[in-house]
């Protein structure tokens, strides 16, 4: 990626997105360049106790078992446990990264009486010019996108918000996603939305019919939360490739027909147009297929890369570069590391890195590692590691004899180093089948540095997994780790590279600007080295993002301290601009945000919504 360094970020992505547009495997992603960051707010009533579902596998009667603030969000493949609409986004080169469920405990609905904001509603407007659209006065308010006071639309999100305790982002580029239990069109009835956002600005709201769909009427919308994104960055109905064509009929044709688009409307007055899976997986059938399949086949879910993409691209909502850092395995030291390790770095540190192992014990069961800071080029100015997590599978284990040694001179940067157990409490290892190594670093790892550190793994016998995995059951990882283990030589397995692999290991990422994203170590390699690549990240687990390090990008590159992006594809302001004295010529127009108020809202008819009843068009 050095070598594109000086390429516009928007060439970079499409590079990598023409590389994706064939068929993909799900247990497999190209590289990703940059991120979208997302903060979920869970809108509740009364005490808390009651809230909108979030998911599509944790809904119990009106209440989601949310599993802490690290809960999955949006609809989740039970089988592979993949995220679907961060599927979309990852099959063009983009991650989408969710910060912690935020949970809002609803005030009354201050543009509805006797209702809160667990159902938003649609209504017949207009803009300022009196042309007709679609509006939500409840949503314009709850999205903190109000015209007065100016809502975030502006660039500044409202402190305080109004009404009180709205928990959207303080940073403006990052997109507040609600969760609400139902939303109302303004003709009422048996029809029913499934969501909506502002087009090119911050904010969309899904309701539980998306997740769980209606019984015996609509079935759930894999692909909803990731239309809706598409709005926020500046996608609509019928341009860019999206359909119908002047016939209001869509072609079929795999990859590029507006019938397999994603932003396509779901129906018209002549009857459904957008290709909706039924499901949410790898089978075939019914036609279109899961939205697994339909993503690799073409056949539903596609984002064109002639048109689209480049205009997603263009949406300050991505100008956050994903960092490059990599890390490398091997069964032997690097060139530059040394056996002396950790003598000269204190006992503070040694006493939590436990380097206490006998030299003498046999057999060795030490694999090497080295991490490499952000590469230059791929990440923001002045961006660092600051961490890093080594997960193991329930195959392999940490030797408790041979613990973590650093190689100077990188000893300097680690700060702690703690041994888990996984449990579900725990979010920097929540799978109670695995254990994990985690290293702070103080200063971050910054660019063209790297950190070499070894530590012993061994295979387990049967016995030490049937014993682990009765602990595990028994107290999801609050026993000690040290607890009951046999420190007997004869009892040690060395693994080799290929078992590791094979076990399943993996390096998380933990950068300055608060994203967390997880990588398998794959191979070996010619070199006979494992490999992990930050912009590689695993399907199956969904990148985090620590909003309270997150801070949008500068306006100016070149002025780090400057204003922050607007949140969205700024576009021209009709605004008259005064000409100052002497000039001959108009002053272009500002940029801006487009007002919420005047746009209105996408995806509030749901005659264009596939599979509901048909009529005129309520616009």
């Amino acid at each position: 990626m050095a070598n594109l360094a000086s390429a516009p970020r928007w060439t970079i992505g499409l590079l990598a997105v023409l590389a994706l547009m064939c068929p993909i495997s799900s247990s497999a992603l190209a590289q990703l360049t940059q991120y979208i960051a997302v903060n979920p707010i869970d809108v509740c009533a009364g005490s808390g106790r009651v809230c909108a579902p979030i998911n599509n596998i944790g809904f119990q009667g009106q209440t989601v078992l949310n599993g802490g603030p690290n809960a999955p969000i949006g609809i989740i493949d039970s089988d592979s446990q993949i995220n679907i609409s961060r599927a979309i986004f990852n099959a063009i080169g983009i991650e989408v990264a969710f910060g912690p469920v935020q949970q809002y405990i609803s005030a009354p609905n201050a543009a509805y009486a006797n209702t809160d904001y667990l159902t938003l509603h649609v209504e017949n407007s207009t803009d300022s010019a009196g042309n007709p659209i679609l509006q939500s006065p409840d949503f314009l308010i709850l999205s903190q996108q109000q015209q007065d006071p100016p809502g975030i639309w502006t660039g500044t999100v409202p402190t305080p918000t109004s009404p009180p305790d709205v928990p959207v982002a303080s940073q403006a580029t990052v997109l507040n996603l609600f969760f609400v239990n139902a939303i109302l069109p303004q003709n009422g009835g048996i029809a029913q939305l499934y969501g909506f956002g502002w087009e090119n600005n911050n904010g969309m709201a899904i309701s539980m019919n998306t997740l769980l769909g209606v019984p015996g009427s609509l079935p759930f919308r894999p692909d909803t939360i990731a239309h809706e994104f598409g709005h926020n960055l500046d996608l609509d109905h019928t341009t860019f490739g999206a359909g119908p064509d002047p016939n209001g009929e869509c072609d079929t044709t795999p990859f590029s027909g507006c019938a397999v688009n994603l932003m396509t409307a779901g129906g018209n007055e002549a009857g459904d147009l957008r290709a909706e899976p039924r499901s949410t997986g790898e089978a075939s059938s019914p036609s279109p297929g899961g939205a697994l399949y339909a993503l690799m086949a073409g056949t539903a879910e596609q984002l064109n890369a002639t048109q689209q993409v480049p205009q997603v691209l263009l949406s300050n909502f991505i100008m956050n570069n994903l960092a490059e850092s990599m890390t490398t395995a091997s069964e032997m030291p690097a060139d530059n590391a040394t056996t002396a390790v950790t003598d000269n770095i204190g006992a503070n540190l040694t006493a939590l890195s436990g380097s206490n192992a006998d030299p003498k014990s046999k057999p060795n069961t030490s694999i090497f590692f080295n991490v490499t800071g952000p590469v230059p080029g791929t990440d923001r100015p002045g961006e660092t590691l600051d961490g890093l997590i080594l997960t193991l599978n329930n195959a392999v284990q940490f030797d408790p004899d041979n613990r973590v040694r650093f190689f100077p001179p990188d000893n300097r940067l680690v700060a702690d180093v703690d041994y888990i157990h996984g449990s579900k409490r725990n979010p920097d290892c929540p799978d109670p089948a695995t254990e994990c190594l985690v290293i702070s670093l103080s200063p971050g790892l910054p660019e063209n540095q790297n950190l070499t550190f070894s530590q012993g793994i061994v295979r387990k016998s049967l016995s030490d997994r049937d014993e682990s995995d009765h602990a595990r059951d028994y107290d999801e990882g609050r026993r000690d780790y040290d607890a009951g283990k046999r420190d007997h030589d004869e009892r040690k397995r060395p693994v080799t590279l290929s078992q590791l692999a094979a076990a399943g290991a993996f390096i998380t990422s933990i950068f300055s600007d608060g994203l967390h994203i997880k990588s398998a170590l794959t191979g070996p390699n010619a070199s006979g080295q494992l490999t992990a690549n930050s912009q590689n990240p695993i399907p199956t687990e969904t990148s985090q993002i620590d909003l309270s390090k997150y801070t949008s990008p500068p306006a100016d590159p070149a002025n780090p301290s400057g204003p922050p992006l607007l949140p969205c594809t700024p576009v021209p302001i009709n605004t008259r601009v005064a000409r100052e004295p002497g000039d001959l010529h108009h002053h272009p127009p500002p940029l801006g945000c487009p007002n919420p108020s005047e746009t209105g809202i996408s995806d509030g008819d749901p005659s264009q919504e596939g599979g509901q009843p048909r009529g005129p068009s309520l616009r």
